[in-house]
């Protein structure tokens, strides 16, 4: 989708059992999958949401596995 900081990538991407989860890419972080949505834009909305999150407490870019959960 896009970048939250020049570190951390969110992707939506569909499960093959129809739900959708958020791909977490990070330098020095395996890639992690969050969630179990419904919908794309569910995903999307989450995405929004730990934008936010981090825009509210920036300290936190560098640590992807206190994203918030679903």
């Amino acid at each position: 989708m896009s970048e939250l900081a020049p570190s951390i990538i969110f992707t939506p991407r569909a499960s093959g059992d129809g739900t959708w989860y958020v791909e977490v890419e990070s330098p020095g972080l395996a890639c992690e999958h969050v969630g179990d949505f419904r919908s794309r834009e569910s995903a999307e909305a989450w995405i929004r949401e730990s934008r936010r999150s981090y825009a509210t407490h920036p300290a936190r870019q560098d640590n992807p596995s206190d994203l918030p959960t679903t």
